[in-house]
């Protein structure tokens, strides 16, 4: 825990170490000299938004573009030296990807945030100990690859927001084999099948320009790239942190959707979200990983905001 909390703008007159919090509004007209210094000496973070700026979750005004943070603020995630990063009240959508390059961030909270969907690079903070989306109503699943941050021992998340946890049963959303975001025949660019047969016979660099026209992705799994358009996705039920988390995985094929354990879909059939493979029903082995002082200290975060 910081013992001090300083003014960014302070920087250069305060000898931090890792007892210093600084503290900066995102709306900080950044310097370079500053920024190289921030670089080089911030170790813990608290960044604040201007609670009167629409957000995600509740703005209708569509003249403002809330689906992630302006370019001016991304210098935010050129700082690789954080080990503590808070952004209470984040009031965007999304979350850059550049978050991947804060490799040395042991604790990420954005508690109160209007985030619907988290960034996949979060499987390279590889140090990451600590994830607080306390409050964050909007974000109702994980991306596949949290399970690569194999520090993360404690996590706090409002659970009547999840999917599937114990206070929301709402249904697991169908997902189709060819992701939504896939070009279509309607956006005028060639799906991947029809895109892969015409292929064969043109020349490399011909070759090269028709493939141009596709969307590619990464696999959750091997991280194979992968045309997006031939990929599935997959839902997964497990405990990340100290909270029972859906995720959602990239498949480049049938062979690594396979491989995700704890899968989940939604039965018509039943009217709720059923196990894959029955086998791999959750036990208690689960809930004794995570149990201790981690579990203790979520459960009565949670007990003290109902």
């Amino acid at each position: 825990m910081s013992k001090a909390t300083f003014c960014l703008a302070d920087l250069q007159a305060v000898s931090p170490d890792n007892d210093v919090t600084f503290a900066v509004t995102a709306n900080i007209s950044m310097t370079a000299e500053l920024l190289q210094a921030a670089k080089a000496g911030v170790r813990n973070l608290n960044v604040s938004f201007d609670p009167d700026v629409p957000n995600a979750r509740t703005a209708y005004d569509t003249r403002h573009d809330l689906s992630i943070m302006d370019n001016s603020q991304l210098w935010l995630f050129e700082l690789h030296n954080l080990v503590s990063f808070s952004f209470y009240g984040y009031p965007f959508a999304n979350l850059p990807e550049s978050i991947g390059q804060l490799t040395n961030l042991k604790h990420l909270h954005f508690c109160g945030s209007a985030l619907v969907r988290f960034p996949r690079s979060v499987g390279r903070l590889k140090k990451l100990k600590e994830l607080d989306g306390y409050m964050s109503y909007g974000l109702q699943y994980l991306p596949y690859e949290v399970v690569h941050c194999t520090a993360l021992d404690d996590s706090c998340f409002s659970t009547r927001a999840l999917y599937n946890s114990r206070t929301n049963r709402d249904p697991l959303p169908v997902l189709p084999r060819t992701p939504p975001e896939a070009p279509t025949a309607a956006t005028g660019k060639p799906r991947a099948l029809n895109m892969l047969a015409i292929l064969v016979g043109f020349p490399f660099d011909v070759a090269g320009e028709i493939l141009s026209y596709l969307a590619w992705n990464w696999c959750s799994v091997c991280g194979r790239q992968y045309a997006h358009d031939m990929g599935r996705f997959v839902w997964s039920h497990q405990w990340i942190g100290t909270d029972p988390q859906t995720l959602l995985a990239f498949c480049c094929r049938e062979k690594c959707a396979q491989k995700i354990p704890k899968q989940m879909r939604f039965d018509s059939t039943e009217n709720r979200n059923v196990l894959v493979n029955p086998e791999e029903d959750c036990d208690e082995s689960d809930k004794e990983r995570v149990c201790g002082c981690a579990w203790n200290r979520a459960n009565q975060r949670r007990r003290g905001a109902f």
